[in-house]
């Protein structure tokens, strides 16, 4: 049974950062190395001294038992170096392959365009420094090339594959999805009324055709009690 995932803890960049006892995860890696640098910059940490200052905050027995060994080694190297070598140690060996994997063979499908284009892009930033990353120009071609088809085909009608700007891009999708979705919502409104007009009507009509057929009876009813 494998451990719970590592936890990071943080209180800002006065204070190197911590990592309780679990499982090491490409993100919560990544978290603890954004976390590192912003406590070197604020602090003014010599170049030399960062794995030193932080190395001790990562709390699980087998990280320091691996960081103890080689601890000379390690307090020599660059603190880009020493996460290259954290990432190596513990985490799966083709984990960025599998991410990029993941990344290149993913849909929009049923997802709307944000929430799946966020996804990916999370995914992607974990890659930031490998070569597995997908940079911007592939990035935005995957995007285009994976998106709903019917969505590909309306940006590619109003010219929106021209935009320039890859953020601007983003927000020109988002915005034709959005509309397009709140179009089907008032088409799907105006076919609910028919149906709920055509219905109604057709209860008024049988209403109006029982009571007549009521009223019928009673009257037959009537005429043979009077005939006996």
């Amino acid at each position: 049974m494998a451990p719970p995932p590592a936890r990071l803890e943080s209180v800002g960049a006065t204070k190197p950062p911590i990592v309780h006892p679990g499982e090491l995860t490409p993100h919560l890696i990544q978290l603890f190395e954004s976390c590192c640098l912003n406590f070197f910059a604020f602090k003014g940490i010599d170049p030399a001294l960062q794995v030193a200052r932080v190395a001790a905050g990562l709390l699980d027995p087998r990280v320091q038992a691996w960081y103890t060994k080689h601890r000379d080694a390690y307090n020599n190297a660059s603190f880009p170096e020493f996460i290259t070598e954290l990432r190596a140690m513990f985490l799966p060996t083709d984990w960025a392959i599998d991410l990029r994997r993941k990344i290149g063979g993913s849909y929009q499908g049923n997802l709307p365009f944000s929430e799946w284009e966020n996804n990916l892009s999370a995914d992607n930033a974990l890659l930031l420094g490998l070569q597995e990353y997908m940079e911007e120009n592939l990035y935005r071609h995957h995007l285009e090339s994976h998106m709903d088809s019917t969505l590909q085909k309306c940006c590619h009608d109003k010219g929106i594959d021209n935009t320039v700007s890859f953020k601007i891009w983003k927000e020109k999708v988002k915005r034709e999805e959005e509309h397009r979705l709140e179009e089907k919502k008032e088409r799907l409104q105006e076919f609910q009324k028919l149906i709920d007009d055509a219905n109604k009507k057709n209860k008024n009509a049988n209403s109006g055709s029982l009571a007549s057929r009521i009223a019928n009876a009673g009257t037959g009813s009537s005429n043979t009690n009077r005939t006996k």
